[in-house]
């Protein structure tokens, strides 16, 4: 990864400095990749797959170019540029930083709940950080992550929202230099915030990684996905061995939760980790706009990519199917989305054939032809079209 020089933050409108650091975290943003000198080359997984260009010289963007509709209608940077050069900045940066630096996120944001709640306190020493170990791994009865689990997957299936009510509740929070919590609920992850301080301070890195691989089972959050790479930087020679037993986990447990409770932190990590009998796995348990969503995952695999063609389809060729739902803008936008997906998944042929079925079963559909108009032309009419349009120019 280059070296960045410049303070990018500057170039882009805050909302969309904002959404493109959202896609970051969320592991929306694949790796960025030089394609000639000083271009760089990402594609960016929104409501659609955007290709993004930018250009840099000695650090600095210079230019840049993406597919999607904002950036071709304003001149300003979009959200997807700005999340690859959110993807490119943590790139350069993590490339520099010196080996064996622990973690101390947590630290920081705990010293500041505890000197908002009691000020003037003396600092807590080791022993007082064992204490509070050995209190919270009780509490949660660690180290039985499956028990854990299973425990938040069941409160989420009641409440949908993971371990709402219980002793794990509270929103999670990013955490920033700037954050000053003055409520334990404030904390990122409530008392588990605490345990994960306790972990920083008595460096104890078996413990924070598995609390870690807990917050990515866990995960509802855009910003929760950080925690893939937090882990991975953590892990080192160990990270094959964590990422397969969050898999095995969530493979385990993740049947327990209700439909629409999608995981942003573990897709980040599927698709991270090109792993797509996984993906099939996960996206089959939620809805088919998930598998849609990680579609080009499972697709690295030929028989997860025939089942999940075989899913899609169903939908697709089901009159009554909510996508369906109208002739509208939205209804119609989300079945373009559909069918650009399957055709870079199986081809342009194969999204035509589905295109036509489509349109014979909503003929008087005019918004719904059109969104589809592209893979709609008669190769035949299409020839004959070319062949008179040749005609007309040679007259004289």
């Amino acid at each position: 990864m280059c070296h960045m020089d410049d303070d990018f933050h500057s170039l882009f409108e805050p909302r969309m400095l904002d959404r493109g650091e959202a896609y970051y975290d969320a592991g929306r943003v694949d790796r960025p990749e030089e394609v000639a000198g000083g271009l760089w080359h990402a594609v960016v997984r929104g409501s659609e797959d955007y290709q993004v260009d930018v250009r840099l010289r000695h650090g600095r963007l210079v230019s840049a170019a993406c597919t999607c509709p904002y950036a071709r209608r304003n001149t300003s940077y979009c959200k997807h540029v700005a999340g690859v050069m959110f993807a490119m900045d943590a790139g350069s940066r993590h490339a520099g930083e010196p080996e064996g630096i622990f973690p101390g996120e947590a630290s920081r944001c705990v010293e500041e709940y505890l000197g908002n709640e009691f000020p003037g306190r003396g600092r807590m020493k080791e022993m007082d950080w064992r204490t509070v170990r050995i209190l919270l791994e009780k509490m949660y009865r660690l180290p039985d992550l499956d028990g854990m689990l299973a425990h938040s997957f069941m409160t989420a299936s009641r409440e949908k929202g993971p371990g709402r009510g219980g002793p794990a509740s509270g929103a999670m929070r990013s955490m920033s230099p700037g954050m000053s919590p003055t409520r334990l609920d404030e904390l990122p992850h409530a008392w588990l915030t605490l345990l994960e301080a306790a972990y920083e301070h008595l460096h104890d890195e078996k413990g924070l990684r598995r609390l870690y691989a807990y917050y990515i089972l866990i995960a509802r959050t855009d910003p929760e996905s950080t925690y893939v790479g937090r882990l991975r930087r953590l892990s080192g020679d160990h990270w094959r061995e964590d990422r397969d037993m969050i898999v095995a986990l969530y493979e385990r447990h993740g049947c327990d939760l209700p439909e629409g409770l999608e995981n942003p932190a573990y897709e980040r990590l599927l698709r991270e980790e090109r792993l797509p009998e996984a993906a099939f796995l996960y996206a089959d348990d939620n809805s088919r706009d998930v598998m849609m969503r990680m579609l080009d995952v499972i697709a690295w695999d030929p028989e997860c990519a025939w089942m999940a063609k075989h899913r899609l389809l169903e939908t697709l060729h089901d009159s009554d199917s909510d996508i369906y739902a109208d002739d509208g803008t939205r209804s119609v936008g989300r079945v373009g989305r559909w069918i650009r997906r399957i055709e870079s998944a199986y081809g342009y042929d194969e999204a035509r054939a589905i295109c036509t079925s489509i349109i014979g079963m909503f003929p008087r559909r005019m918004n719904l032809r059109h969104e589809l108009s592209e893979y709609l032309v008669d190769e035949h009419d299409a020839c004959a079209r070319m062949n008179g349009a040749v005609g007309a120019v040679s007259r004289p």
